[in-house]
Parts: C-alpha cells; sequence; structure tokens
C-alpha cells in the first residue's frame, strides 16, 4: 500500500488496524503536512528532529512525546522494559526525556 495512491491520513488508519488495539499510534517524521496527516489519522506525531520521550509513563499519556513503558497500557507507543534493555534510541537523538515517579522503579546493573 502506497501513501501517494490513496492518501496518507487514510493508509495510516488502515496500517493502524493491524496494531495492538491497546497501543498507542506513533508517526515520527518531520514536517507539517505529516503532522496534520498524522493527526487527521489519530496518530500521535513526533518530530523526528525534537524527540521527547516519555518514560515510565503509565497513564499519563503525553501528544508530541514517544510514551514509553514496560505494561501494555492503553495509548502508550512503546512497550519497553528500561530494567532490563537500554533505551532504543541513538546517541544525541533525544532532545527531552521525561521521567516521572519511574527512576525509583528501575535497580542499578553494573
Amino acid at each position: 500500500m502506497g501513501f501517494a495512491s490513496i492518501g496518507k491520513s487514510t493508509a495510516l488508519r488502515e496500517y493502524a488496524e493491524r496494531y495492538s488495539p491497546t497501543l498507542g499510534k506513533l508517526y515520527i517524521a518531520d514536517t507539517e503536512e505529516d503532522r496534520i496527516e498524522a493527526e487527521k489519522a489519530g496518530w500521535n506525531f513526533v518530530n523526528v528532529n525534537e524527540i521527547k520521550l516519555n518514560l515510565g509513563c503509565g497513564n499519563d499519556i503525553r501528544r508530541g512525546y514517544v510514551n514509553v513503558d514496560c505494561r501494555e497500557i492503553n495509548g502508550i507507543d512503546l512497550c519497553y522494559d528500561m530494567g532490563k534493555h537500554s533505551i532504543p534510541f541513538e546517541d544525541e537523538t533525544v532532545s527531552e526525556i521525561l521521567l516521572k515517579d519511574s527512576l525509583e522503579h528501575l535497580s542499578c546493573v553494573s
């Protein structure tokens, strides 16, 4: 399925139907047109040049952030256990990290 042939927002909606119904729909791009199309389709848009992470978000789902939690909570964008794995973003690609009520759940491993 190509975005150009059926329109980006329609393609996003159709693609989203294949995802788990509880996970959020995340679209990372960099143009205003992409933001508009993602929002029309009901997706959370994150600017690739200003990636913001909401780590251990729980039910505090924020638009414009990649919402990450170790539990598959309705609306999160990425189900990921930070206690077992490194954050899946390359160095110097994230502009902001929000870590609210989460640090105490992580253990230090040397």
